[in-house]
């Protein structure tokens, strides 16, 4: 008498939801704990791992979110000066300019909690650049 085995299988959706979940969970793992100035700093430059999730006051940005954000906003951010440079009037309209331009992408391309926190990162190293001038 041959016994047969019983093989269990598991229906796509839930072979997909798994592999999303594992995904999900190695992805958090990888994300880079990092301060505003941090995620500031990665935005400005061009040689910075695409592959880096950051996590910032308890919001996550992924790897592609976060590549998005360095393509739609790196050049804006160039025109910048840096800090300790002298800062004069168009110097001033650059970064305010800049910093509309970061809250309108920030508003229709992330989250709510993820727009506050660009924002924050954003104004904070602004203010910075100000006060050094």
């Amino acid at each position: 008498m041959k016994t047969e085995a019983r093989v269990q299988t598991a229906s796509v959706g839930t072979t997909a939801k798994a592999v999303k979940a594992a995904r999900t969970t190695k992805t958090a793992k990888m994300a880079k704990m990092a301060t505003r100035e941090d995620l500031y700093a990665s935005l400005t430059k061009k040689d910075v791992a695409d592959n880096d999730a950051y996590e910032v006051d308890g919001v996550r940005f992924s790897a592609e979110e976060m590549k998005s954000m360095r393509e739609a906003l790196g050049d804006v951010f160039t025109s910048v000066k840096r800090p300790g440079s002298s800062i004069d009037y168009s110097d001033y309209a650059k970064m305010g300019i800049a910093e509309n331009v970061a809250r309108s992408y920030a508003e229709k391309n992330l989250s709510t909690e993820q727009a506050e926190v660009i924002m924050k990162a954003v104004s904070e190293h602004m203010d910075q650049d100000r006060e050094r001038a």
